[in-house]
């Protein structure tokens, strides 16, 4: 939908993913926001040498309050990119696609779609940025961060060694 990232970075810095899911009402995005915020407001680029790629997977709704409250009002002295991810085919297709591959009901879950959404997310972003998204953290939109999230990301890149998936509360 819209993309304002830059993947032409020096060498030396880190390009960290964070893939945050916020769809159907003001409540998830107002969530959401809380926590960007919290995860900007402790985040130190310089620690890590860290570029951060923030992915929105947000619905319509979740676009035009992101662009809103959010993209205007980036700090500019940070390196930050935001690309936003239509909920719809991100999500919606996908996990459709999924629940009746497996003749399976979705489930009941207040999560809803968003739920099983996290399991394809490395494809969807994969098929957008082919060869150039190695690794991500996928951030429930209620979680707070107390600490820079870049610690957290560089240590999970240390641990892994191959096509692993990393979970985190």
């Amino acid at each position: 939908i819209g993309d304002n990232a830059n993947y032409s970075s020096p060498s030396s810095q880190l390009i960290m993913n964070v893939a945050v899911i916020s769809s159907r009402s003001v409540d998830r995005y107002n969530e959401a926001l809380t926590m960007i915020k919290s995860l900007l407001f402790n985040w130190d680029n310089t620690t890590h040498r860290t570029l951060l790629h923030l992915h929105l997977i947000v619905d319509a709704g979740g676009l035009s309050y992101f662009t809103k409250n959010f993209l205007n009002s980036l700090p500019t002295t940070k390196n930050i990119a935001v690309t936003f991810h239509p909920y719809e085919s991100a999500c919606e297709d996908t996990v459709s696609s999924f629940l009746h591959s497996f003749d399976f009901h979705l489930s009941p879950h207040y999560s809803g779609r968003a739920g099983y959404c996290r399991l394809f997310l490395y494809k969807s972003l994969e098929k957008i940025y082919p060869n150039m998204i190695d690794n991500f953290i996928a951030v429930e939109s209620d979680q707070l961060f107390f600490d820079d999230v870049g610690k957290l990301f560089v240590d999970a890149i240390d641990m892994m060694e191959g096509d692993e998936v990393v979970a985190a509360p």
